[in-house]
């Protein structure tokens, strides 16, 4: 059983931590997160169960906006 889940630069969960019980109630306004937490949720199962590459779960378009991957920087460059 899944206890803790920790998430940091996905959709904007920067330092994301949340301490799962027997019950979980997740409450909030529009934009608050609940769908991106289903969403990591979603990606963490496909990853775990489905034994799918870590690269097709999470892609460099996830993370936030401010923060980008090397890989996604090294394509944004024009080449020479």
């Amino acid at each position: 059983m899944l206890s803790r889940l920790y998430a940091d630069n996905f959709r904007r969960l920067v330092y994301f931590e949340l301490t799962l019980g027997r019950i979980v109630l997740l409450l909030g306004p529009n934009g608050a997160g609940k769908s991106r937490l289903f969403d990591l949720l979603g990606r963490l199962r496909r990853l775990v169960v489905d034994r799918a590459r870590i690269d097709d779960c999470f892609t460099c378009a996830d993370l936030t906006a401010w923060e980008t991957c090397c890989a996604c920087a090294s394509r944004a460059r024009p080449s020479a």
